[in-house]
């Protein structure tokens, strides 16, 4: 009974290990960009616009999913006050420009070698991405990707730029 108890306990608790929360300002990083001649992002300079940040990898099956839709959804948006932002966890940067080289990429683009910026988000796996309201904070959070999923993201961007406009 003890033990059942044990693991009860740490399975509970390992929902509360998390603690990045929807509400909370979206952590500070600064990384280099992947795209030629491009500077550093930052989340910072992204203050007073609607953020749809994804965090990546290039041998994430969906992430290939993922790209033609972000693509299509910086040019739905590239009028207004949204910006896209890709982060790469790989740990080599070849990889990641390899896998940029099949998509013609309209948004940033960074990585994250270390791994630090992706902690501090605390993405559970690829990809993972987050809306961040005009504020910098996170509004929402959506781990992997299928087709269809886009449709959602782009209702709850929308949603943003009403309330923006009020």
């Amino acid at each position: 009974m003890k033990r059942f108890l044990l693991v009860a306990l740490l399975l509970a608790n390992a929902n509360y290990a998390r603690s990045l929360e929807v509400g909370e300002t979206a952590p500070e990083f600064e990384l280099p960009s992947l795209l030629p001649d491009r500077e550093d992002l930052t989340i910072s300079k992204t203050r007073g616009i609607i953020t749809y940040l994804d965090f990546w990898a290039s041998w994430c099956g969906p992430c290939n999913i993922s790209f033609p839709e972000m693509i299509e959804l910086k040019d739905e948006f590239k009028n207004q006050p949204v910006e896209v932002i890709a982060i790469s966890v790989d740990k080599k940067r070849e990889l990641a420009r390899r896998f940029l080289g099949r998509h013609r990429i309209n948004f940033k683009v960074a990585i994250d070698v270390t791994g630090n910026t992706a902690e501090a988000f605390d993405v559970p796996g690829m990809p993972t991405s987050f809306i961040i309201d005009s504020k910098g904070k996170i509004y929402s959070e959506h781990e992997g990707f299928r087709k269809g999923d886009m449709k959602k993201i782009r209702e709850k961007i929308k949603t943003l730029l009403i309330a923006d406009q009020t």
